[in-house]
């Protein structure tokens, strides 16, 4: 793999160096990616487990996807809320 500033037709020390550089950290993209794609596999047949195991408690698919997608957006709104009202403590008890 060459990084674009190879092709430059007149090159000095520094473009080589900073060219260099560059491709380094465009390996390290290239190995970021591809172990995002493998943790997102990784999540998606857990969660494919999961929802394996929990549809067996169901005897009715619209409510076990009902009961899903009510999980899924309460996780949403907890996961963007501020953490101080997670869980509550003496601390967050006396600051309100």
């Amino acid at each position: 793999m060459k990084h674009w500033t190879e092709f430059f037709n007149s090159r000095t020390h520094a473009t080589k160096r900073l060219g260099k550089l560059a491709l380094s950290l465009s390996f390290e993209v290239q190995e970021k990616e591809i172990l995002l794609q493998n943790a997102k596999a990784n999540l998606e047949r857990f969660e494919t487990q999961i929802l394996n195991k929990v549809s067996e408690s169901y005897q009715s698919k619209s409510e076990f996807e009902t009961d899903i997608l009510t999980a899924k957006d309460k996780a949403i709104k907890w996961n963007n809320e501020p953490i101080d009202s997670h869980i509550p403590t003496r601390k967050n008890k006396n600051n309100k």
